[in-house]
């Protein structure tokens, strides 16, 4: 039992270490970039600082925002209206995330991003699931599913398939919950 427990934790803290890797090595590329580059890690760590600092993720995502618009970055400003819908129906405010989240859809499809396209709709449909509004949530969860199917980023199609399974558990569709949570793990 107690091996179990040290196993346990010694992953959690190796989880941790291996995690802050990107962010020390993003923090690093930071300190010397500029224009767009600079905007692109200010989102990325954005990315990176959602789901663990809030304070931080939100002064990222703000320069990243200000940086974007000031450049007239289409694509900078999308994935910085993304994230910070992200952050906000993570922080409960899922209509205000929505509209974020809305106004990011419409930048990076300006800018023809195939991969933040995917993300905002599989956001969205998350956004939609914690609002209780299931057919909203399908309805965007299929557009990321069009979006990402060809993609290059087996994650977020994992992602994809984990929440269809989630929402279709909620509706009572045990089987299509299965279905989605087993793709999910094949990935």
């Amino acid at each position: 039992m107690r091996a179990g427990f040290l196993i346990i934790c010694f992953c959690s803290v190796a989880a941790q270490s291996f995690a802050q890797i990107p962010v020390d090595s993003l923090k690093r590329e930071l300190q010397h970039a500029e224009g767009t580059a600079r905007v692109d890690v200010l989102n990325q760590l954005t990315y990176e600082y959602i789901g663990t600092d809030n304070k931080q993720a939100l002064a990222l995502n703000e320069e990243a925002s200000a940086l974007a618009n000031r450049l007239n970055y289409t694509k900078g400003i999308g994935k910085a209206y993304i994230y910070r819908g992200v952050y906000e129906y993570l922080s409960g405010e899922n209509p205000l995330g929505i509209d974020y989240l809305k106004k990011g859809l419409e930048w990076v499809s300006k800018a023809n991003d195939r991969e933040m396209k995917g993300y905002a709709y599989l956001q969205l449909g998350n956004s939609y699931m914690n609002l209780t509004q299931f057919d909203s949530s399908l309805a965007n969860y299929d557009h990321a599913y069009e979006v990402l199917k060809d993609s290059t980023n087996p994650v977020n199609l994992s992602k994809l398939y984990k929440n269809l399974g989630t929402l279709y558990g909620l509706k009572s569709s045990y089987d299509l919950q299965v279905k989605y949570l087993n793709r999910s793990l094949a990935i």
